[in-house]
């Protein structure tokens, strides 16, 4: 008996680490599906014991669930997400991610698709969209997007700014300009400056695409991102660089500020 019982315990303890050594690989068609342009899509949670929410059912839900924190004169935080009710800003904390190789955005988050973009961020992209819906903004669907930056409505217009300390005074720059061009004769270097369209991305069954994939801001057309840019280069993924002259180091920590139009 005695020798039974000890066979029993080695043969279970080489099951664990066997186990533990070879863990079980996943399907990487269980987690989303890749697009012809390249562009992944992630699979959302599925419950077969309940009903997919509403859009309006899950931003209740959201906001719900959210703790908004005030910190006196007109000025709240929610999660790491600081906005003004009176000037109609939000502050996001950065890092800066990319400085060189094609881009095609300017902000995600840092479990969102970090090899695409210039700067990532902790901060969660509900939180920045719940705060520009407490500032004044609405979302506008991809059926209803301007043709280009000039036609963007007035409650969708978004100027956006990076800042970062120095030796002297902070720096401030205009987010077009980390953006430059490569291999594009045709095309100024200079990225167009002006206002930016707060899309505020969609909900899909009972999820925020802008949460599931991380998308911030987009210099292409995405309709999971909270914001786009909407000029006429946003068709070719390819050709946008980072500018390392406007930039602060790699890795540096920065501040995302992101005024909306005065409703």
């Amino acid at each position: 008996m005695r020798s039974f019982l000890f066979l029993w315990v080695s043969l279970a303890a080489i099951c664990t680490i066997s186990a533990q050594e070879s863990p079980k690989k996943q399907d990487p068609g269980d987690r989303g599906k890749i697009s012809e342009d390249g562009k992944f899509t992630p699979t959302p949670p599925q419950d077969e014991t309940t009903t997919p929410k509403s859009p309006e059912a899950a931003l209740e839900e959201l906001m719900g669930q959210s703790t908004i924190v005030p910190q006196g004169k007109g000025k709240f935080k929610l999660g790491l997400v600081e906005f003004n009710a009176t000037s109609k800003t939000l502050a996001i904390p950065v890092r800066v991610n990319m400085v060189e190789n094609p881009v095609e955005y300017v902000l995600v988050h840092e479990d969102g698709k970090k090899h695409e973009s210039i700067l990532t961020t902790t901060a969660r992209p509900e939180h920045i969209h719940l705060a520009c819906l407490l500032l004044g903004t609405t979302p506008l669907s991809i059926q209803n997007w301007p043709k280009d930056q000039q036609g963007i409505p007035k409650l969708n217009c978004a100027q956006v700014q990076l800042k970062w300390a120095t030796n002297g005074p902070d720096r401030v720059v205009d987010i077009a300009e980390l953006i430059t061009f490569q291999n594009h004769p045709n095309t100024s270097s200079e990225y167009p400056k002006g206002p930016w369209l707060y899309s505020g991305s969609y909900f899909r069954g009972g999820g925020f695409a802008a949460q599931a994939e991380g998308s911030i801001i987009s210099i292409i057309g995405d309709h999971a991102a909270l914001i786009n840019g909407l000029r006429s280069t946003r068709q070719n993924d390819e050709q946008h660089i980072p500018n390392p002259a406007a930039l602060p180091r790699k890795g540096r920590n920065a501040t995302l500020e992101i005024k909306l139009q005065q409703p």
